[in-house]
Parts: C-alpha cells; sequence; structure tokens
C-alpha cells in the first residue's frame, strides 16, 4: 500500500510536469507574440489584430497548467518559524493540516471556474474582435484546476500517511528510551532482586514450611492426643 502511494505519487508529478510544460511553452508564444506585437506598433504602427483578447484568455489557461505540477512538487509557500520548537510529530500534523486546507481551496476554486464557465455559455459570451467563445478556456480552467485538486489529494494522502509513521515511529522511540532509562535506574534493579527474593521466600515456605508445620501439629496430637 505504502508503495503503490508513493508510486502514483511519483506518476502524477511526471504527468502533471508535461500539463506544466505545456502550460509554459503557452506563455513563452505568448510573451513572444507580445515582442511581436510591440515591434510591430513602433515599426509599422498595424499591432496584431485582436492580440489582447488572445493574452486574455490564453494566460489564464497557461498558468492554470501550472498548477498541478505546484501541488504535487509541494512547491507552495510554507512558513517554518516554529519548525525549530516543534517536534517531528507536531511538524507532520501541520502539514497535513496545511495540505487538507490546500485541497479544499483548490475544490472550490475549480467550482467557481465552472459556475462561472456555465454562465459564459448560458450567455454564448464571446470575445469583441476575434468573436472567439470564452466558455471553452474558462471550462479548460476549471478542467487544469479539478486536476491540481485530484493531484493535492494524492498529497495529502501522502501526509496523512507521513504524519501516522512519524507518530508511530515517535512513539516506539518514546517507548524505547524509557526502557532504557529504566534499565539503567538503580531503583529498577532493587525492585527486580527484591521480587525475586520474595518469590524465593514464598517457594521456599511453600517447599519447606507446610512439613515442618505438619510434623508440629502431628507431634502435637501424639502428645495430647
Amino acid at each position: 500500500m505504502l508503495r503503490s502511494l508513493d508510486l502514483i505519487d511519483q506518476r502524477t508529478l511526471q504527468v502533471a510536469r508535461w500539463i506544466a510544460l505545456i502550460g509554459v511553452t503557452g506563455i513563452l508564444l505568448i510573451g513572444a507574440g507580445t515582442i511581436l506585437d510591440v515591434l510591430m506598433r513602433f515599426l509599422f504602427d498595424k499591432p496584431l489584430p485582436g492580440f489582447n483578447e488572445v493574452i486574455e484568455i490564453g494566460i489564464a489557461v497557461a498558468v492554470a497548467a501550472t498548477f498541478p505540477a505546484g501541488a504535487s512538487g509541494r512547491v507552495n509557500i510554507r512558513m517554518d518559524l516554529l519548525s525549530t520548537r516543534l517536534g517531528p510529530v507536531t511538524l507532520k500534523r501541520l502539514e497535513c493540516v496545511g495540505a487538507s486546507f490546500l485541497l479544499v481551496f483548490y475544490i472550490l476554486l475549480a467550482w467557481q471556474f465552472g459556475r462561472h464557465a456555465a454562465d459564459l455559455g448560458q450567455q454564448n459570451a464571446t470575445t469583441v474582435f476575434l468573436e472567439w467563445r470564452r466558455a471553452p478556456f474558462m471550462w479548460a480552467v476549471a478542467v487544469l484546476i479539478s486536476v491540481c485538486a485530484c493531484t493535492q489529494f494524492i498529497v495529502f494522502l501522502v501526509s496523512v500517511r507521513d504524519m501516522m509513521d512519524s507518530a508511530i515511529t515517535h512513539r516506539t522511540s518514546v517507548l524505547g528510551v524509557r526502557a532504557v532509562k529504566a534499565l539503567s535506574d538503580g531503583r529498577f534493579w532493587l525492585g527486580v532482586m527484591g521480587t525475586l527474593v520474595i518469590i524465593a521466600l514464598v517457594v521456599f515456605g511453600l517447599n519447606q514450611g507446610i512439613p515442618a508445620a505438619a510434623d508440629v501439629a502431628q507431634r502435637f496430637l501424639d502428645a495430647y492426643g
């Protein structure tokens, strides 16, 4: 189970990186188009037709394509100011809580983009100059963020597993330390020796005391019976 979860996490990261590569390529193409648009404006006073609309709807899809890789790679901002003062188990618990909050955020974000895309589809909204429909691009953003939510869910499962492993390791180490301290404590050995002495006296009493008492009782009966 643990190995399969790690394998799923690794495969998810690989797929997310390929999706991010497509998004980064789109961002670079938009950047190159922006440079070309500025040059066209400066040299020929003829900008690229409708390129502002391409930037408006294209950059959203391109940026959303990088979200799954960011979630799978754990590149979100982390506050570790108190990491040196907290124990390893507490840190793992906080990481699990942070992963759960981020998962809820991605789910809500995908839901809201889905609602926005549905509204644009009902309105049949299009761009002004190129007359491209806006809804498909917003649906693409919603799908990519949904993929990011699925990726974050895997990250959450991994954080839960790490938290449980850390707790088990911590408990085992604490029990081991306590056992070592107990074994090295003189009172422990004194208690052990006292217990052994008591057990030896009880066994000796049962083996020797009962026959001796029986012999005394028999003599008493013979003398006064």
